[in-house]
């Protein structure tokens, strides 16, 4: 009432709500109707004492609680309905993330979108510059281009070709192929001591795709050839660097860069891959052209040993001798007929025996990739060294701290070099004491492709019988280690063993019978023994020492013949000989790779082309080296 009275104005408010009308379809319909003008009313005494009555006698009337629950009830009944209202309407229209698919669908159906389509391409393609525009992004030609000299019509190589936002430089015949979108382009074609070319040129679908762009030599133009050093043939792809520019051989070896004329000569390098580079220096003439002739020494080190000033030490050299250093040092313990260095096929190990110590001779293994060297072996025993299968060493020796009455007396033994693990293979049996005994001797051992050959023979010491002992030849296939008997003989009646080989994987073998007088022969070939039918001249005729290529697929060998010695190369078996060289006093030492063939002659070391000598060429001198008084033949390789 106090607030009425402030406001100046008040209303008799209803003590009832009045009732809200609901239509059929529930929902609830509320008129607004604009407020009548308020008329002040007298105050009577009665009135007054109405409205001053307490509110607990206004709310507490019947009438008005009734008014009060209808009004909550229909106001719950309103919230409910605009609820469910709310709820179907989103039932029926579900939002999804497909719709603008869906749109792209109904555009992609209409038909008036590929006339749309169709009249661009059309408007497009009419224009020559936007057809070709489109087209080169996806239709590409290949286009070979050839840079010349505009004078000589020399092949410019090295030369920087830019062209559709690829960059290349020309090889050693001037030439370059790249694949450019159809539609014009610029060219630009640079190289120094040249004038740089720029130029348009159009690509098409159809016509030549041979492009030739001539140059114009600013300085004065200088041929240069390059060749291999130890066979002569010419090196293609062979970089020659000169001051600021950069030229490549063809496939004649042969290259024409353009230099200066400020000076005469120019100091040069000279790279390919494969090869050692070579520092030249280019000759710089007022003559038309100039040509050049330089050599490249293919990369690589081989290792021997020589004696400088008493000390006997393991060097390393280029093919052509040069850069020789010492790879290992003597200790100046090392006698030369005791001291023997032996390289893998690869060259990628070492076999050293040597007294280093001043105590008794050794085994080393050195790594010529890292120069490391490892003892592995320091029995005091006198070694046989048989030779490299693979990267696997193999060797026999005597122990001279066992007797020969003893079990282990002599044995077969192999280092693997990979592993850095050593292995007995076999060793000898034996019976009896020191008065009467009876030993195996292990003897006649011959490594071939598939594995190592040997005979075991008993030999009796104080007419201790051997009636109960037999020989044998015996073969470990390398695969499995596992010495096995393939042919066996009565002790007692068996003579001196003695083996040759005829072929790189074939060994004849001599058994005598001392009862009948008669000799067997046999015949050891691809793990296999069996009699063969030969006889005693046949057996004892002198064959070559075979020497396998780093593949395994060749090998090579020397022969005398008319007073020459003749070099032969052939199949893993000897099989299709073809002869590469004929000299007088040089047999086969080694290979260096399957391309190259290695000489000796006296204690010097030379080098030649496996394919052969030509043109009147000679083998290329390498180094001296000192060989071991009593050789084995073994310097190099397994067989």
């Amino acid at each position: 009432m106090a607030a009425n009275q402030e406001n100046g104005n008040h209303e008799d408010q209803p003590t009832t709500a009045p009732d809200l009308p609901r239509s059929s379809g529930g929902t609830i319909h509320v008129r607004r109707t604009k407020p009548a003008a308020t008329v002040p009313a007298e105050e009577t005494p009665e009135k007054r004492a109405s409205l001053e009555k307490p509110l607990s006698d206004t709310f507490d009337n019947p009438e008005t609680d009734q008014a009060v629950d209808d009004i909550m009830a229909r106001e719950s009944d309103m919230v409910l309905a605009v609820d469910d209202a709310i709820a179907n309407r989103q039932s029926a229209v579900k939002p999804t993330s497909s719709g603008w698919r869906n749109k792209l669908k109904r555009i992609m159906r209409s038909k008036w979108t590929w006339v749309f389509v169709l009249i661009v391409l059309i408007a497009l393609f009419a224009t020559p510059f936007t057809r070709y525009k489109i087209l080169g992004l996806v239709v590409k030609e290949k286009l070979n281009i050839s840079v010349i000299d505009e004078q000589t019509k020399t092949p410019v190589s090295d030369a920087t070709i830019t062209l559709a936002g690829e960059t290349v430089k020309t090889n050693g015949n001037g030439r370059v192929t790249m694949q450019v979108g159809v539609g014009k382009h610029k060219l630009v074609v640079a190289k120094h001591y040249y004038r740089t070319v720029t130029e348009n040129r159009f690509v098409g679908f159809s016509g030549s795709h041979e492009l030739t762009v001539p140059m114009q030599a600013t300085g004065r133009l200088i041929g240069v050839t390059i060749t291999n050093r130890i066979s002569g043939q010419p090196l293609a792809g062979a970089e020659v660097h000169v001051l600021n520019t950069t030229a490549k051989t063809n496939s004649q070896g042969h290259a024409t860069i353009a230099m200066p004329t400020t000076h005469a000569n120019d100091p040069a390098s000279i790279s390919l891959n494969g090869y050692n580079t070579a520092q030249v220096t280019i000759v710089v003439t007022t003559a038309k052209l100039v040509t050049n002739s330089f050599q490249l020494t293919p990369a690589g080190s081989i290792y021997y040993l020589l004696n400088q000033g008493g000390m006997l030490n393991v060097m390393k050299s280029n093919l052509d001798g040069s850069n020789r250093t010492v790879f290992i040092a003597g200790t100046g313990q090392e006698a030369l007929a005791t001291t023997r260095l032996i390289a893998s096929t690869d060259w990628h190990y070492l076999l050293l025996e040597a007294n280093r110590s001043g105590g008794h001779q050794a085994l080393y293994l050195i790594n010529t990739a890292n120069k490391q060297m490892t003892g592995f072996d320091s029995t005091n025993a006198s070694f046989n060294l048989i030779g490299w299968y693979g990267h696997y060493f193999i060797y026999s020796l005597t122990n001279n701290s066992l007797n020969p009455w003893q079990q282990g007396y002599e044995a077969v033994k192999e280092y693997r070099a990979d592993q850095g693990e050593l292995y007995q293979l076999d060793q000898n049996q034996a019976v009896g004491t020191s008065g009467s005994y009876a030993t195996q001797n292990l003897a006649n051992f011959f490594i071939t492709s598939d594995g190592l050959s040997y005979n075991t023979q008993w030999i009796t010491q104080g007419g201790y019988s051997l009636t109960t002992q037999n020989d044998a030849l015996r073969v470990i296939l390398l695969s499995g280690q596992t010495p096995k008997d393939y042919q066996s003989f009565i002790a007692n009646n068996t003579g001196q063993i003695s083996a040759n080989r005829f072929a790189p994987n074939s060994v004849y073998f001599s058994i005598p019978n001392t009862s009948t007088g008669q000799i067997t022969y046999y015949q050891y070939t691809n793990g296999g023994v069996a009699p063969a039918s030969i006889n005693q001249a046949t057996f004892n005729q002198t064959n070559p020492m075979y020497v396998p290529s780093p593949s395994g697929n060749a090998v090579a060998w020397s022969e005398q013949q008319n007073g020459q010695d003749i070099i032969f190369t052939g199949n893993a078996n000897g099989g299709s000989p073809k002869q590469v060289a004929a000299l007088s006093g040089y047999h086969v030492y080694g290979w260096y790779t399957d391309k190259y063939l290695l000489l000796d002659r006296g204690g010097r070391l030379y080098i030649i082309p496996a394919s052969g000598l030509s043109g009147g060429r000679q083998p290329l001198f390498i180094s001296s080296y000192s060989e071991p008084a009593s050789s084995s033949n073994y310097e190099y390789g397994g067989f």
